[in-house]
């Protein structure tokens, strides 16, 4: 299943989710850098230059100024909500996705193709209706087909349950699996190097302070700035939360991987059903916490 392969409500969800994220994040990181100019002008003393002096206060208030607008712009356009919201859709598009390809419940093989056809689309647009501020997001994206239903998706319902067991192996469980592993180390590290980040900031400001005490006719203060830095640092890392998803990622990569050591005993349509259930249900988990965690 190839990203085109999927339907239309999870190409759009998927690239309105990446967008949202992308205007968070660069905007939170724009808010971050001028609070830290206006830390570092505020830290300037000009000795006997009253105009200087002035001009320093004057840009500290404008840095100030413009986090604070940006700050409003962020709540205002509530792009991190939007992001969690298309985020949801997409994932649970697919989980949807691969349940009627793979024909189980609620999309059975049993089923006409009419009536598996009719829940699917219905359950997609109650996923869509539950996320009301993600509609305008979705809207602006683009997907390669109109289709909630494309011809793969036909095309893989219609294997054999031996050839279905082994396209969603492979293709949804070992490529699931591989994706938090890989986010698990990732996140992983990134806290790590945040974690430093943050106390080689915490020990240079007190080394900084020490410093102070016998040069007080400095022209700058940098324990402002220092402090801010730190701020700055610990906030990313709440907006980041490398910890909680790393615990996360590697908790449903070691699930996966005990389902995938199960996938040798699938070998009838109810075998299929209960493996493929258990195996999005174990996904299900890890997104509907990462959701939890975010709100």
């Amino acid at each position: 299943m190839k990203h085109e392969d999927y339907p239309c409500l999870f190409q759009k969800s998927d690239t309105a989710s990446i967008k949202q994220q992308s205007y968070y994040l660069i905007a939170s990181k724009t808010e971050f850098t001028f609070v830290l100019l206006s830390a570092i002008l505020g830290g300037l003393i000009i000795c006997g230059n009253i105009k200087a002096s002035v001009a320093c206060l004057i840009l500290t208030a404008i840095a100030l100024f413009i986090a604070f607008i940006i700050r409003i712009v962020i709540q205002l356009n509530r792009w991190d909500r939007k992001w969690f919201d298309t985020r949801a859709i997409a994932e649970s598009a697919k989980t949807a996705t691969w349940r009627y390809v793979m024909a189980v419940d609620p999309y059975q093989v049993s089923d006409s193709d009419k009536q598996a056809d009719k829940k699917f689309v219905n359950d997609l647009n109650e996923i869509f209706k539950m996320r009301p501020e993600a509609h305008l997001a979705t809207a602006s994206s683009l997907a390669s087909v109109d289709k909630q239903i494309t011809e793969r998706m036909k095309e893989i319902r219609k294997l054999s349950v031996n050839d279905r067991k082994t396209i969603y192996v492979k293709q949804r469980v070992q490529a699931q699996k591989n994706w938090y592993k890989a986010k698990a180390k990732f996140n992983g590290d990134r806290d790590l190097l945040w974690f430093f980040r943050i106390i080689i900031c915490e020990a240079l400001g007190v080394c900084v302070a020490v410093g102070l005490i016998f040069l007080p006719g400095a022209f700058l203060n940098p324990i402002g700035v220092m402090t801010t830095l730190t701020a700055v640092f610990c906030a990313w890392v709440q907006i980041k939360k490398h910890r909680e998803l790393s615990q996360s990622y590697a908790l449903a990569e070691q699930e996966l991987s005990s389902t995938e050591s199960l996938a040798e005993h699938v070998h009838t349509e109810t075998d299929l059903m209960e493996y493929v259930v258990n195996s999005e249900n174990a996904i299900s988990r890890e997104h509907t916490m990462w959701c939890a965690k975010r709100i």
